[in-house]
């Protein structure tokens, strides 16, 4: 599966229609609607990033994509 922030193929299924890429550290699913990007805390709790105060662009800082 291709990871909407980083494009990298490699992202795996985690649940139904859910899934997780490990370049950038981010949930994700797929739904009619579009795709839905998630935060994973330190707790392991998702936090939906338009949820979020900042914008989704600190995952790539934190995260060295480029």
């Amino acid at each position: 599966m291709q990871c909407p922030v980083c494009n990298r193929l490699d992202a795996g299924k985690v649940g139904t229609n859910q899934y997780f890429c490990p370049h950038c550290f981010v949930e994700f699913n797929m739904t009619a609607q579009g795709v839905k990007l998630y935060y994973i805390e330190s707790d392991g709790s998702l936090v939906a990033l338009d949820d979020m105060t900042k914008p989704y662009s600190y995952i790539k800082e934190d995260s060295g994509i480029s």
